[in-house]
């Protein structure tokens, strides 16, 4: 009795851990930070693991990349590029050559 309950425990690990390996993995971006800094805020209050990204022309881009810095957050750069079709650009958006 004792050898079953050891291989079942074995075998339910090993199931478990075969199991996390295997997980996907989710990331969470808050995009276009940098224009509402009242509202972007409430987003810092939110749990560390999600990430912002700041638009670096915004005018409250520097404030709200600092502080989401200062809390320890990933801080990703969301550089607007030129879109294909004939959208208005955001200001000194990356052009195709």
């Amino acid at each position: 009795m004792h050898y079953l309950k050891t291989r079942s425990a074995v075998l339910i690990g090993s199931l478990l851990l075969a199991t996390a390996a295997q997980a996907g993995k989710l990331a969470i971006v808050i995009d276009d930070v940098g224009y509402r800094p009242h509202e972007e805020n409430a987003v810092l209050q939110m749990p560390l693991p999600i990430s912002v990204a700041v638009l670096p022309n915004a005018p409250h881009a520097h404030l709200m990349a600092t502080r989401a810095h200062a809390q320890g957050r990933e801080v990703l750069i969301h550089m607007p590029m030129e879109p294909l079709s004939k959208q208005p650009l955001e200001r000194d958006t990356c052009g195709l050559p």
